[in-house]
């Protein structure tokens, strides 16, 4: 993106356009991308027009955004994670499950190493999809989630589980315990929050809350954290603000969706 448009002298809206297309092949090719920026690089084309990081940044993230193919899944992750779940995924030979009731699932899965690779450091769960017509019979469930079992997802009609592969066998069963008192999340859900008489912010799901300030009359890019929680949470308590600052709350939910709102 930068490189389009310093060396080789594009304009926004023309590389903007070259992002969106190649977001959308990756997508169509089960790939990932990376959209890592530094919103504070200056650089000068080879006009010896100035560019600023931050007034080039908006097009590129939309560019991305639009890249996104409807109804298809797109998960955010860091680089490490994406390449462990490359790795992980690779391994994985076949999945079926195996049993059921009320209260326990059962997924056999085989597996065979097809790289030179620790596979032992890896600690990033796959995802496996359960299909419609087991997800009818399961029917609605609290599951109990471990340190292989990480989280449940519904995507409209499938369920999405997140596991950690145990990578010192190639075969294993991995029991899910459909009877506890953890929530599955629907992926279909928008965040979004609510502002109420400036005291309170609420959450449409429970989030982890990130309060940020600029100082009025600074540049955009001079923002500070001044608060932040560590659990996730519905409802966050808004702390006394001084005055002569913009303030602004962020939040990130347990899909890595995040948002933001002005207070």
């Amino acid at each position: 993106y930068y490189a389009m448009l310093q060396k080789e002298n594009k304009q926004v809206p023309q590389v903007a356009e070259h992002v969106r297309s190649q977001v959308q092949k990756t997508m169509n090719t089960n790939g990932f991308y990376t959209n890592f920026m530094h919103w504070d690089d200056w650089y000068k084309n080879n006009n010896d027009s100035l560019i600023k990081g931050l007034d080039v940044m908006e097009p590129l993230y939309k560019a991305m955004h639009d890249g996104i193919l409807e109804g298809a899944r797109n998960s955010g992750l860091d680089y490490n994670e994406a390449i462990e779940y490359m790795y992980a995924r690779d391994v994985i030979d076949s999945i079926s499950t195996i049993y059921y009731d009320n209260n326990t699932l059962e997924i056999e899965v085989f597996k065979s190493k097809k790289r030179n690779r620790d596979y032992s450091r890896i600690d990033t769960p796959v995802t496996i999809e359960i299909s419609k017509d087991l997800v009818d019979q399961i029917g609605k469930f609290k599951p109990s989630y471990t340190k292989r079992f990480a989280s449940a997802f519904y995507d409209n009609e499938q369920l999405l589980l997140n596991v950690r592969l145990d990578f010192d066998t190639m075969h294993e069963v991995i029991t899910i315990d459909l009877d506890g008192s953890d929530e599955v999340y629907n992926l279909d859900n928008s965040l979004s929050m609510t502002l109420k008489n400036n005291e309170l912010i609420i959450a449409s799901e429970e989030v982890k809350f990130v309060l940020f300030r600029r100082r009025k009359g600074a540049e955009k890019y001079a923002i500070e954290i001044i608060d932040r929680t560590g659990s996730f949470s519905e409802n966050y308590d808004i702390p006394r603000l001084a005055k002569g600052y913009h303030y602004f709350c962020g939040a990130i939910d347990r899909k890595r969706q995040s948002t933001l709102i002005e207070l």
